[in-house]
């Protein structure tokens, strides 16, 4: 089963975004795999929490050096990690529950 994680950024600033000329008017998305991380322990959590910061970077980039580039792509990875903050922790506790169903059904047997 294919386990991956959206994230979407809908880029609320003062000034458009835009992509090779273009403005941006649909979210920005990113897919994160998580199929080869066991997220009910640390290190697969920690590991999860990586390709997290580096998907958000992505989907919030800096378009130039401006500040005022610089000021709306911090702006965007805020509200993105804040909103992905509340996903992961289902995911998590998805797999932690996961987790503890199949070590309860293996201790009945």
């Amino acid at each position: 089963m294919l386990r991956a994680f959206l994230l979407a950024a809908a880029v609320l600033t003062s000034t458009p975004l835009f992509a090779q000329g273009q403005p941006v008017d649909a979210p920005l998305t990113a897919r994160v795999s998580y199929a080869d991380l066991n997220l009910a322990d640390g290190e697969g959590q920690k590991a999860f929490n990586a390709r997290i910061k580096r998907a958000v970077i992505a989907v919030c980039p800096e378009l130039n050096s401006s500040i005022t580039s610089k000021l709306a792509a911090n702006h965007c990875r805020r509200s993105v990690s804040a909103r992905t903050q509340r996903q992961m922790a289902v995911v998590v506790a998805s797999a932690a529950d996961q987790r503890r169903r199949a070590m309860s059904t293996v201790a009945s047997r």
